[in-house]
């Protein structure tokens, strides 16, 4: 089952062709105002980073395995909802998900699309991003880093989760996310899907120079060398947004992850879900039924 913040790819490549001629006008504008470049970059940063979409004004329904809490962050006040698993047994510690979404989506949007994990005995935490959703304050690097922080350090500490097998998935933005999170945090298991190697290198072919004004720079190349666990990415070979070399620069500064290439572009891509089960089965994240009612059997 894929996460479902995928336009059309006639919609994706209008808006990637209206952005590049926008900021060829906005290049234009700045080479003549250089004094207001960084204040009109930010203002645009802002907008094009982070454009949180609209979202109801009450929490969604949630299923009898999910928690929704409040937490207080340096930021603001975040809401966060922690999804258990629907097939583990009671006695037993679920290993737990942190996933990151991308920057036109809320957990509110992505909720109810983790029955892939879910069912094979993974925990999900989803955390919202300041200024996302009814989550309060700015989004930035730093607050959504600060964010996610708080929830995981609440997340390990709540009953049935294990605190020793923690997998990180972030796409597109959320690849931005999980990577700051994880200069703080320890993962067991990493899963980039459709992100960048930096905001930077993403913005470079439409904003050209103007890309160095970004303060939110989200760099992904820094962090993935450092990352000695598992790692999986996933990416589109036909993505217009964040082509496809974005995963092999990931994939090159860390040689012994797992790259899939996939079918389609940064919003079609099928079968995403499965695969990152399968990874993380082979990982020994994923818990069936089967399984524990044979250990189960085996034990009395």
């Amino acid at each position: 089952m894929q996460v479902a913040d995928h336009a059309s790819s006639h919609r994706t490549s209008t808006g990637s062709r209206r952005i590049g001629n926008w900021a060829l006008c906005l290049g234009g504008f700045l080479a003549v105002n250089s004094y207001t470049a960084p204040l009109v970059i930010s203002a645009v940063e802002q907008t094009i980073v982070f454009p949180a979409p609209p979202v109801p004004a009450v929490p969604p329904a949630l299923d009898p395995r999910a928690e929704f809490v409040k937490l207080d962050t340096p930021g603001g006040q975040i809401e966060v909802i922690l999804l258990r698993p629907t097939n583990h047994s009671t006695s037993a510690n679920a290993p737990l998900m942190v996933y990151c979404h991308g920057n036109k989506k809320a957990i509110d949007l992505v909720v109810d699309q983790f029955d892939d994990f879910r069912s094979n005995g993974v925990a999900v935490l989803l955390a919202e991003y300041p200024g996302y959703g009814r989550s309060v304050g700015v989004a930035s690097e730093k607050a959504i880093q600060q964010s996610q922080v708080a929830a995981y350090d609440w997340a390990i500490q709540q009953p049935g989760i294990d605190a020793s097998r923690v997998i990180g998935y972030g796409r597109a933005l959320g690849g931005g996310a999980i990577c700051a999170l994880a200069r703080e945090r320890k993962f067991n298991a990493i899963v980039l899907e459709s992100t960048f190697s930096s905001i930077t290198n993403a913005a470079k072919p439409r904003f050209g120079p103007f890309s160095y004004f970004i303060t939110n720079t989200f760099n992904n190349l820094e962090v993935v060398p450092n990352l000695n666990v598992p790692m999986l990415i996933l990416h589109g070979d036909r993505d217009e947004l964040l082509p496809y070399f974005h995963a092999e620069q990931l994939h090159s500064a860390n040689p012994s992850s797992e790259l899939i290439s996939l079918s389609g572009g940064h919003t079609d891509c099928v079968e995403v879900f499965p695969k990152a089960v399968d990874f993380l089965r082979r990982h020994n994240f994923c818990t069936t039924v089967v399984a524990q009612a044979e250990t189960e059997s085996k034990v009395n």
